[in-house]
């Protein structure tokens, strides 16, 4: 899968999103000098085996996540609010999307705990090493 072997350096963002096994990422020795880096979230743990220095931020993505990367300069504007705005107007609108949206978001566990939990799990995956 990986086009990305050796080091990697002076990147704004690594994408490794596409990456399906640790495997993948064998290839990839360090990580320098690196704006943020998109992983799979299964496959954090591999990262422990990578040399890793000066990365602004990991970002784990869910498998089969519907993810948008943005790019560059990101300008907002009162248009871009007031179309924000309309969209979640809109959601609101059709019950059956809200709930939908709500009961989606609601399932997640976004608390202290739930964090401190994956961070020991991460923890303890590196002892491990």
């Amino acid at each position: 899968m990986s086009q990305h072997t050796g080091t990697i350096r002076d990147m704004g963002l690594l994408d490794l999103s596409s990456a399906q096994s640790a495997e993948d990422l064998s290839g990839i020795t360090s990580i320098h000098d690196v704006g943020a880096i998109i992983i799979p979230e299964d496959l954090m743990s591999a990262l422990i085996r990578i040399d890793i220095h000066d990365v602004g931020s990991v970002v784990p993505i869910p498998r089969g996540a519907n993810v948008s990367l943005h790019m560059g300069q990101t300008r907002l504007t009162g248009e871009a609010l007031a179309a924000a705005i309309d969209r979640a107007a809109d959601a609101w609108a059709d019950q059956t999307l809200w709930r939908s949206l709500m009961q989606r978001a609601m399932a997640r566990d976004y608390s202290w705990n739930a964090a401190a939990r994956k961070y020991l799990s991460l923890y303890r995956a590196l002892l491990s090493q």
